[in-house]
């Protein structure tokens, strides 16, 4: 059966997992791939950038976009939806875009799953991890995982970003 997605990292990794599981405690196909549904649903990614630079590069900014962001020292945050690239928000600095990633992952409501996502540094998403484990119902911690080729190669070194799967409530 196939079921697209409309995610990136673990925005699909969550969704896979629990079909998996799923499967694993003898859920038919259609039962397993119910579920993947529904966790894609419940799906949330945030990503923060620190430069502007890769985005560019990339093609996913202009040049003056990129000057102008460079020199205001913005910091943009993008989601997806329905599979699409979406600026969320943006932030004066990457310190206050951290604060801005965890109030959107708060925002979200009552989590069952959190993972944090980065490109170079795993003390920053180590740190961010921590703050975001009082959201997560249970005694779930947050995921610390390299965030997968597809998004980096945009974003290039300093990219933190979190996927959060809310609950069914």
């Amino acid at each position: 059966r196939l079921i697209d997605s409309q995610a990136a990292s673990m925005g699909l990794g969550f969704s896979v997992l629990a079909a998996a599981e799923a499967a694993k405690n003898g859920a038919s196909l259609e039962e397993a791939a119910e579920i993947a549904a529904s966790v894609l649903d419940r799906t949330h990614l945030f990503i923060l950038f620190d430069t502007l630079k890769f985005l560019e590069k990339g093609g996913r900014i202009g040049k003056a976009r990129a000057l102008m962001g460079s020199i205001l020292n913005l910091k943009p945050i993008l989601t997806l939806q329905d599979g699409e690239i979406a600026k969320k928000l943006q932030a004066r600095s990457f310190r206050k875009g951290i604060q801005s990633l965890y109030q959107l992952t708060k925002d979200c409501g009552t989590l069952e799953e959190v993972a944090v996502l980065y490109t170079t540094d795993p003390d920053e998403a180590s740190n961010l991890g921590n703050s975001l484990s009082n959201l997560i119902v249970g005694d779930k911690k947050p995921m610390v995982v390299r965030i997968s080729p597809a998004v980096g190669a945009h974003g290039g070194p300093g990219v933190v970003g979190v996927v959060c799967v809310t609950s069914k409530n």
